[in-house]
């Protein structure tokens, strides 16, 4: 009976599994399609395809390497990290009153210290700008004074060499001029004339001369020989001394910093506008030089060419043979540029021969090439010579009122009356040195 009863109650409950779906088949996975009701299946229902199976052995691809990226100049940031915007330079203007009015006290400074100091040139009245004192002058003179002494120890001739009294005898009559005797000799840079100091350089190969400051003359002995009368060697004098007279080195002082302070200027501005820096001082210290610091050496060299001529012809000495000066400084240039010689400068921006060197084709090929005015830092000889015969007539009349023919006519006649007993029994003439 229990069997009986188990046995029913077995089928049915698999009467109530079958009636429920319990013994139903399960669906079947992809994996186990036939092949055409795989690809049906594929085809219409879009599935993507199974990835390839790896094998565990298989390396994995190659990683790109990182890209390095060099920047010369960080870039600036912010607090968020990022770059700031740029302000144009015509908002920051209105939007920083401290630029705005630091800007204008600048220009104003800077206008009250060229009316300030304005002066005048003795002897050729030109208006210039100069912020260098003459006793700070004389001090800058101090130092090359001192160089140029150890420098040239060894080839200085003695105070009582023929060529070292010649130079005193002629630098002498020309401070005596009407035209510096008037002027102040308690400044530094122009002493009393019994204080001058005149050194003579033995060096045959160079043909130059100058003065400086304070009552130093130097010559070199390379430049006599162009300079065989008075008159002659007082036209070189006469130019090295209208330097000092016009303070010519205190205005180049003050225009090399006027150049300095400008390439300082456009460097500022320069980063302002564009945001970065850019390299113009090299560029713009050029175009200063030949706009500006070149002209100005040429207008200075010009400007002791004239007051050297009117004080030579207040002198007494003849200013006609000024002309004659530079014809030879020219001819001289001309032989030796034919000759194939090096060309050495001299002291007024003009080419002398030192001699032949066949060995150095390049130098003779360059120094035949006459360089433009415009690239020099004085005029050229033709430009000089055309001066001087324009300056003449007015030299002419300042020696005229002078009176130096009187004078010439006294010292003749005062040479020819010093006679005295030779030993022989004769006479014979003796002159005072500074008559001669």
């Amino acid at each position: 009976m229990a069997t009986r009863t188990t046995t029913t109650t077995t089928m049915m409950m698999g009467l109530g599994m079958l009636r429920t779906g319990a013994f139903r088949r399960p669906p079947t996975s992809p994996s186990t399609f036939p092949l055409r009701t795989l690809w049906h299946h594929n085809h219409h229902n879009h599935l993507p395809p199974l990835p390839p199976r790896r094998s565990i052995y298989t390396p994995p691809p190659p990683r790109r390497p990182p890209t390095v990226i060099y920047t010369r100049f960080p870039t600036p940031t912010g607090p968020s990290g990022r770059r700031p915007p740029r302000i144009p330079l015509r908002h920051a203007w209105r939007a920083y009153p401290p630029l705005r009015y630091g800007t204008y006290a600048l220009l104003a400074f800077s206008l009250l210290t060229y009316l300030t100091n304005l002066e005048r040139v003795p002897i050729s009245n030109r208006l210039r700008f100069n912020l260098i004192s003459p006793a700070l002058e004389a001090s800058l003179s101090t130092e090359m004074y001192t160089e140029v002494i150890s420098e040239y120890r060894t080839a200085l001739l003695p105070p009582t060499h023929k060529h070292s009294r010649a130079v005193k005898r002629i630098l002498t009559r020309l401070l005596r001029s009407p035209l510096l005797a008037g002027m102040d000799t308690s400044a530094s840079t122009m002493p009393p004339p019994e204080e001058w100091e005149v050194h003579i350089i033995h060096s045959p190969a160079t043909k130059n001369a100058f003065v400086l400051p304070g009552g130093k003359v130097f010559v070199f002995s390379g430049i006599l020989p162009l300079a065989p009368t008075d008159s002659s060697l007082a036209t070189i004098l006469s130019h090295e001394l209208a330097h000092v007279v016009a303070h010519h080195t205190g205005e180049r002082v003050t225009q090399q910093a006027l150049v300095l302070a400008l390439l300082v200027l456009a460097e500022v501005g320069v980063a302002v506008v564009t945001g970065g820096s850019m390299p113009t001082s090299s560029l713009g210290r050029a175009i200063l030089d030949l706009g500006f610091l070149r002209p100005a050496s040429r207008r200075q060299e010009a400007e002791a060419d004239y007051i050297g001529l009117m004080v030579m012809a207040e002198a007494c000495f003849d200013p006609r043979e000024a002309v004659g000066l530079w014809e030879r400084m020219e001819a001289g240039e001309k032989i030796a540029v034919a000759r194939g010689g090096r060309a050495r400068k001299s002291i007024f921006g003009g080419e002398g021969g030192e001699g032949g060197d066949e060995d150095d084709d390049a130098d003779a090929a360059a120094a035949s090439v006459e360089i433009p005015q415009f690239l020099s830092t004085h005029p050229a000889h033709k430009t000089r010579i055309g001066k001087l015969k324009e300056w003449m007539p007015e030299a002419l009349e300042r020696q005229a009122r002078t009176d130096c023919t009187a004078i010439k006519d006294y010292a003749n006649q005062f040479k020819k009356m010093i006679v005295f007993d030779d030993g022989f029994g004769g006479r014979a003439a003796w002159v005072w040195p500074e008559l001669k």
